[in-house]
């Protein structure tokens, strides 16, 4: 089937010698587990079985809360409280895309995937807790619109370097002026064009109320998505709800701090030894940090002018390497920093709160499938909050490993263009029916790199 696939539609998989493999597999050994996968996507998500571990208190309830108060400018009420419930019967989203638009085709590659896993046990929502803390112009994902291949700036370049979570609202004259160069560049049709224009006046109407790009993009995904759906009549999950978690869990800790809930969670954010003691635990995992020096953040990103600054643990602070952003380990240097964003949680903490904590389960990439099973290894193995057995069950019974394709593939294909040409209708069955393996081979150029540098 694959070769037959490689033949007909030009897809290629990235040249890797057998010492280059041995290289890989032994930096990233959990890729050679995903090796042996020859089944296909939809054998693959459409059998795992749903997560519907639950803790003993109430510590959920907290969460689905802010879930609602961050979604509500976004989406119908009806939207998310069926969002709700479908976490209250299968606490599983997405954590594999960063924060950027469903015309780029990493994303769109994955909801696709995440479309299947939720079609067979026929959930209505695709959901999605998106990394905003990365640069607008991440080497791997731009924070931008495409047609076809070609970007589509929202923004000036002046804000490349800032965060996603911490740039302005898109500027529309900015955007429609490249919007028309891009669609020209492409030789995309008059009557395309028009639609296309069309489409994206009334996307910026409906972002009338936005301050920021991450909820522009919030935006575009959800009106994309129903637009894809439509002029395909593809019978998936409806709605598309994709929420920043650096900000939800934010949202959420401010909550925990406010209330002075008693729990591991809690306690260990504002004592030093255990901060200590975890700074330790997890040192030089990837998405982590490296003790002694400013690789990786410790918990927390500084926002200097937008922009993500390395914090360490020094004297029972929270300090960048240049001292310009120095907090107390206090619950009200904590609640003040994050109110004023000067400080916002990092992917680790992110996790220690999602995953950890809450036990939320949540599809990766190729990367979350290599250090998330590394942090729940190392957890489990010290308990160094001495937490009882029912804690570790939360924990133990998780899914660290589950998957979410990011490969380009012929249905994520054209950005904008996909809202004016139907996706042939054998795409998507194509698309069910790439083996594992090959999805996983298909990293390995990637991976290849990372290594190199």
């Amino acid at each position: 089937m694959q070769e037959a696939i490689l033949q007909q539609y030009g897809d290629s998989l990235p040249e890797v010698s057998p010492l280059e493999l041995e290289a890989i597999l032994k930096a990233f050994p959990r890729t050679k587990v995903l090796l042996n996968h020859t089944e296909t996507q939809l054998e693959y998500y459409s059998t795992i079985p749903v997560h519907n571990i639950h803790p003993k208190d109430s510590r959920r309830e907290l969460f689905y809360k802010a879930i609602k108060d961050l979604a509500a400018p976004f989406f119908e009420r009806e939207v998310i409280e069926e969002g709700i419930r479908q976490l209250r019967q299968d606490f599983t989203v997405s954590s594999t895309e960063h924060l950027n638009s469903l015309s780029e085709f990493f994303s769109l590659n994955s909801a696709f995937g995440q479309a299947i896993y939720r079609e067979g046990k026929q959930q209505n929502a695709l959901i999605t807790f998106a990394c905003a803390t990365v640069k607008n112009d991440n080497i791997l994902e731009s924070r931008s619109l495409f047609v076809n291949m070609e970007k589509v700036r929202m923004l000036s370049k002046k804000y490349q370097e800032h965060m996603v979570l911490a740039a302005p609202q898109m500027d529309n004259s900015l955007f429609i002026k490249n919007l028309q160069q891009s669609l020209q560049k492409e030789n995309i049709s008059a009557d395309s064009s028009q639609l296309i224009q069309t489409w994206c006046n009334n996307f910026i109407s409906e972002c009338k109320h936005c301050t920021q790009l991450w909820e522009n993009i919030v935006i575009f995904n959800k009106l994309f998505w129903n637009s894809l759906l439509q002029r395909n009549k593809l019978i998936l999950a409806e709605n598309y709800i994709m929420l920043p978690q650096e900000i939800l869990v934010r949202n959420a800790l401010l909550a925990m701090l406010e209330a002075r809930e008693e729990n591991w969670l809690y306690s260990m954010l504002l004592d030093e030894e255990q901060l200590r003691l975890l700074e330790e635990l997890f040192d030089g995992i990837r998405t982590c940090w490296e003790r002694g020096t400013y690789k990786g953040t410790f918990l927390f990103w500084g926002n200097k002018n937008g922009q993500p600054v390395s914090l360490m643990l020094n004297q029972n602070r929270f300090i960048s390497e240049d001292g310009s952003i120095n907090i107390p380990v206090s619950r009200e240097d904590l609640q003040f920093a994050l109110l004023q964003e000067k400080i916002i949680p990092a992917g680790n903490l992110c996790f220690l709160y999602l995953y950890f904590y809450l036990g939320l389960r949540m599809f990766g990439g190729i990367l979350q499938i290599q250090y998330l099973p590394e942090m729940k290894e190392r957890f489990l193995a010290k308990n160094i909050f001495g937490l009882p057995a029912s804690e570790l069950e939360i924990v133990k019974n998780t899914d660290a490993e589950l998957y979410l394709n990011l490969e380009q593939r012929l249905i994520s294909r054209g950005g904008l263009t996909r809202l004016t040409e139907q996706i042939p209708e054998h795409y998507f069955e194509l698309y069910k029916d790439y083996t594992i393996d090959y999805e996983i081979r298909g990293c390995l150029g990637y991976l290849g790199e990372l290594l190199s540098t």
